[in-house]
């Protein structure tokens, strides 16, 4: 074959070759502000600009830690089903949203907001990163996370991250109430779920303030729960 004519046809395949498999060359990922990635929000945003997109919508978790922000929408709802695979945006999603149920937990009746999200073993959506707090040092370095709602921004310190079974018919349930009556009555519960722990801290101070319970799946075991239980930290309240 002429070399003229030999150039232009390697030339050819060449193209052709990267028109097919340039798709599914990963791209390199750049390092963001913003976890939660499958959102239009290329950076931390408002509130005000989440509801914007879903009135559902009632506050924002946000998790720093040294190189990532976790920001994420918590739904309120009495459609638990629908947000299991749902995203905040309305769009099928088997990750669904991060979602707190309205009978549950109302509003102006619960101490405990028990909040519900999936995780993944791949995506690094929704609850996927509270895995991490299995670690014991990851526990000590990020202990605290903020929550945000129309009475402004709030301050939460991690007691607890344990894992429960829910295929063991005897597993303790009752760090799933939305009310504690008293510190008695949390402390019970705390003492009760000792066996569950896989890091805490020593010891807290607490008068009665709101409490967040953020539970989420173990991707390792069928039907098994992790479990994060924090306090607000009224002292270090930014608002």
């Amino acid at each position: 074959m002429n070399r003229k004519i030999r150039k232009p046809i390697k030339f050819l395949l060449f193209m052709i070759i990267c028109l097919v498999f340039l798709p599914f060359i990963p791209c390199k990922q750049e390092s963001s502000s913003l976890s939660y990635q499958h959102t239009s929000f290329k950076t931390l945003s408002t509130l005000e600009a989440w509801q914007k997109i879903n009135p559902d919508i009632f506050a924002l978790l946000q998790f720093s830690t040294s190189d990532i922000i976790h920001q994420i929408p918590i739904i309120y709802t009495d459609k638990g089903d629908h947000y299991m695979v749902h995203d905040p945006f309305g769009n099928y999603d088997t990750m669904g949203s991060v979602f707190m149920e309205k009978q549950l937990c109302p509003i102006d009746d619960s101490n405990n907001f028990i909040i519900n999200g999936h995780s993944s073993k791949t995506k690094n959506w929704n609850f996927t990163f509270l895995k991490n707090y299995s670690d014991q040092a990851y526990f000590q370095e990020n202990p605290e996370f903020l929550f945000i709602d129309a009475k402004g921004t709030h301050q939460y310190r991690i007691i607890s991250f344990s894992e429960y079974d829910l295929d063991d018919p005897s597993t303790y349930l009752d760090w799933h109430n939305n009310y504690f009556a008293s510190y008695e009555q949390l402390k019970t519960m705390l003492d009760a779920t000792l066996p569950y722990v896989i890091n805490r801290i020593d010891g807290f101070y607490f008068q009665n303030q709101q409490l967040i319970t953020l539970v989420t799946c173990n991707m390792q075991k069928p039907n098994a729960r992790y479990v994060l239980l924090a306090y607000e930290n009224t002292e270090r309240n930014p608002s």
